[in-house]
């Protein structure tokens, strides 16, 4: 199978007027070789001609990506004042594995993958393996294990949650991101379409691209351009800061257990349907010197997704979320605000001896050292089919997060005090879906609905 497809993705953030376009054009053909034996050969390859183009319309000094709100683990940075930058790049792989059935009740499938990418210069082989051992006729044990690589470049902004510049002429000096996959599992048909399984992971990373620390030069020029009174000093910020500039000098590790329950529909169409789904995890990241959780570390997360029959014609159903809140980086404190005036920082004055205050982003010290608060959420549906179960229309009525927890988006950082006694920082929760009483339509089935109000 030969494929040729053109994509054109754009990604802008409104908050700093980041624009990241990525025009991809790519080749794509797969090979299925005829089965020999107890094997069946697959094999493709895939390339990609990638213009990829950065830019900044706008800087804002105390938060240029609107990280502050989001508690994002890359505060506290130096960022490039300007980046308009295209990169022209071309990236390729290729892969090979064979489906062996040994026996009735194992299947090994074995593989390699090649990749490179013409940004850095460098190529990766990724060998993986995975099988499945029928133990019974209900019970299968599961198991894989493997090598997987990412190039940089700017097309991963599309998804990323931090910025490090690209701009160098050439080939840039660094290492494909690395992880190690490994991961048991074991299903079990515990009824007619009652499906259950347990499955435990680890997962080691190498190379991964951050932004490096000012060296100490860049440290002691950045503190140069503040022309603050001797009074003022101690508020400056000192410590060093995550610069732009990619390192592979980040790692980290990844282990947990996930368990899921679903009972699916059927011949039988049994009354009540839907799964559950419970995951037990922690990440760890080295870097700066320091063992933090990863962005996206959620200690314990809990689904239940669930459809009950009450009849032909009437069907409840509902979603229940929860769990842990991700990490943030909260800010570091109070600070004086400053202006540019020339090629110096000075402080905003409001009159004698006042001076403007601004939150201070968290730097290196407070990375991820603190949580959101906790995510929880439950939609309720009631639907109605006049034609009964072999109907196609239908006429629902929902409930969005009907226990109206407040699940917010970020916490928002506001200055008090400082008439009556010193300045503090006080955080609350903002944003979230609202809950949404009653929400009402008409779908068809299969169906895309939009809600009437």
């Amino acid at each position: 199978m030969l494929a040729l497809a053109r994509a054109q993705d754009v990604a802008a953030n409104e908050q700093a007027t980041v624009h990241v376009i990525d025009d991809d054009v790519s080749l794509r053909e797969e090979i299925r070789l005829p089965e020999t034996g107890p094997h069946r050969l697959e094999a493709g390859t895939e390339w990609h001609r990638l213009r990829t183009h950065v830019a900044f319309t706008t800087f804002d000094e105390r938060d240029p990506f609107g990280l502050f709100r989001g508690g994002s683990l890359w505060l506290g940075g130096v960022f490039p004042n300007r980046v308009d930058d295209s990169r022209s790049t071309t990236r390729g792989g290729a892969w090979i594995e064979d489906r062996a059935q040994l026996s009735s009740s194992v299947t090994l499938v074995p593989g390699l993958r090649w990749d490179w990418s013409g940004l850095n210069g460098r190529a990766s082989l990724s060998p993986r393996l995975s099988a499945v051992v029928a133990l019974n006729a209900a019970t299968r044990l599961t198991a894989a294990t493997g090598l997987y690589t990412q190039s940089p470049g700017y097309e991963k902004l599309l998804q990323a949650d931090h910025f490090t510049d690209l701009t160098a002429a050439g080939r840039l000096d660094l290492r494909p991101e690395r992880a190690t996959h490994v991961i048991v599992g074991v299903d079990r048909d515990i009824a007619a379409g009652l499906l259950g399984r347990v499955e435990a992971y680890y997962k080691g990373f190498h190379d991964l691209i951050a932004g490096r620390l000012e060296t100490e030069d860049e440290r002691l020029a950045r503190l140069a351009r503040y022309d603050f009174p001797l009074a003022l000093q101690s508020t400056l910020p000192t410590a060093p800061l995550i610069t732009s500039v990619p390192t592979n000098d980040s790692s980290g590790k990844a282990y947990g257990l996930d368990f899921f329950l679903t009972r699916a529909d059927g011949p039988s169409r049994p009354r009540l349907t839907g799964w559950v789904s419970y995951s037990l995890g922690k990440t760890q990241q080295e870097i700066y010197g320091r063992s933090i959780p990863f962005s996206y570390d959620r200690r314990h997360s809990l689904s239940v997704v669930w459809n009950w029959r009450a009849g032909s014609r009437f069907e409840l159903g509902g979603t229940f979320r929860a769990a842990s809140g991700f990490p943030r980086t909260p800010p570091a404190g109070v600070q004086i605000e400053t202006e540019e005036v020339g090629s110096r920082l000075v402080p905003v004055q409001l009159g004698p001896n006042r001076f403007s205050l601004d939150v201070a982003p968290g730097g290196v010290a407070q990375l991820n050292s603190e949580r959101m608060p906790m995510f929880s959420r439950l939609d309720l549906r009631f639907g109605y089919r006049p034609g009964g179960a072999s109907g196609r229309w239908e006429v629902y009525v929902e409930g969005l997060n009907v226990l109206d927890h407040t699940n917010a988006w970020f916490m928002d950082a506001n200055i008090v005090g400082g008439a009556s006694g010193a300045p503090r920082l006080q955080e609350e929760p903002v944003g979230g879906f609202p809950r949404l009483a009653l929400c009402w339509g008409i779908s068809t089935r299969p169906s895309v609905c939009t809600v009437v109000s």
